[in-house]
């Protein structure tokens, strides 16, 4: 795999050496062990799976397997939840305690001790209810990244167990999970554009991937179609076109800038205004809701921007 610049997360201690981040806190579950939140995803693996969106990286990891396969795998019952919009992370409620899967950021003085499907990982046991493995998706991803502003940064996977009485099964049951969910996250995956050291990407045609998959994309890929809606759909005349693998595309045009992207923490239900049909907020920025099921939505900003939304945000349902 292509070494690349690959969050804090779900359980109440995290599970690093030396300076550990804070896992994700999810809010309770209702019910331990029933699936919340989970949604129809697009599955990718490899350099693709670390550009994609946090929150669709958290429903891509709770749906490495389907849920019998979980509940087999960990033993016992089981109950999966996304991690929030901005964290990269599942937590699976075992009868054994929490499993935290998660991506996380590039430690260099966290250094592998031994290897996970051929990648560089390290077994520890940071306090004593917890066991966690941290495995490297990326050649380079126990390095801390000169560009730490650049994408992807989250190159790590870690999966800890915290609750479990017996440490020796609890490091049995981790590796299993690691042994298992490694070798599908690190295959390849979507092809992506050339990408240089400052994250740019030249502009290529890129038509837009129906069936309502566009929010899944990885990064990358939906700043190439949004460039492409906008000039060859929409018809935006640009004397210059940036495209960023954060998923940003920026047009520069004669009556000002141009910006597309996708927001995945919008607030899609408070949405009143309309936009081809969409619910849409047209505030400085025009949004539109692209997903029933996600708070993912276009965000523009342009001179015209709901006469250009009105023309891109169908192509991207």
């Amino acid at each position: 795999m292509r070494a690349a610049a690959l969050l804090p997360a779900l359980a109440v201690v995290l599970v690093a050496c030396s300076s550990p981040t804070a896992p994700v806190k999810p809010s309770p579950t209702t019910t331990a062990f029933t699936d919340e939140h989970l949604r129809p995803v697009r599955m990718t693996s490899g350099l693709a799976l670390t550009y994609l969106a946090p929150e669709v990286a958290s429903q891509v990891l709770c749906q490495l397997m389907d849920g019998r396969s979980w509940a087999r795998l960990v033993g016992g019952r089981i109950g999966r939840k996304p991690a929030t919009a901005h964290h990269a992370g599942c937590l699976v409620t075992t009868e054994h305690g929490t499993l935290t899967v998660q991506m996380r950021a590039a430690d260099p003085v966290l250094q592998p001790d031994t290897t996970v499907a051929g990648r560089p990982a390290r077994l520890h046991r940071p306090i004593d209810n917890v066991v966690a493995y941290v495995v490297g998706l990326t050649d380079d991803a126990f390095q801390r990244s000169e560009e730490p502003g650049r994408r992807p940064s989250l190159r790590l996977l870690e999966v800890l167990l915290q609750g479990g009485d017996d440490p020796d099964a609890s490091q049995e049951v981790v590796t299993r999970v690691v042994t298992t969910i490694v070798p599908l996250l690190v295959q390849d995956g979507d092809p992506l554009p050339a990408i240089d050291d400052a994250g740019r990407i030249p502009y290529t045609h890129t038509p837009s991937t129906p069936g309502g998959d566009f929010v899944d994309l990885p990064l990358p890929v939906q700043a190439l179609q949004l460039c492409t809606a906008m000039l060859d759909v929409a018809g935006v005349v640009a004397s210059q076109v940036d495209v960023s693998d954060s998923g940003a595309c920026r047009l520069t045009t004669a009556q000002g800038q141009v910006v597309a992207e996708t927001s995945y923490s919008a607030n899609v239900a408070g949405f009143t205004d309309t936009v081809a049909g969409r619910p849409a907020d047209l505030g400085p920025s025009v949004s539109v809701s692209l997903r029933e099921d996600a708070d993912a939505a276009l965000r523009l900003t342009a001179p015209d921007a709901v006469s250009l939304a009105g023309k891109v945000a169908p192509l991207l349902l």
